[in-house]
């Protein structure tokens, strides 16, 4: 694809209006292509996490860690708190 990380901003677009579900679509398309990227690893969580299915970020949230990104200190902050069921904030989107 010409613009790999067109997938990635729209998922941020559906964050941006609460479509977490679109923006989980976009997301794990978008760590198909680049599995190595922590930080849409954590999105990709952050968003199923937002829309309610637990299980699936915690798995994605085990694939980014196992991708070995800086990302990683994110990624368990994220899965904390997922098991102790705290309020998780979505991130800005469009942020770097």
């Amino acid at each position: 694809k010409q613009y790999p990380h067109a997938i990635r901003f729209r998922g941020d677009c559906y964050v941006g209006i609460g479509d977490y579900a679109n923006a989980a679509k976009d997301y794990a398309d978008f760590v198909r292509l680049a599995p190595s990227d922590g930080k849409v690893w954590f999105y990709l969580a952050e968003a199923l996490a937002l829309g309610g299915n637990r299980q699936a970020a915690l798995d994605a949230i085990a694939k980014g860690l196992a991708s070995g990104s800086h990302w990683s200190d994110r990624l368990k902050e994220l899965q904390e708190d997922i098991l102790m069921n705290r309020t998780i904030k979505p991130h800005r989107p469009l942020s770097n």
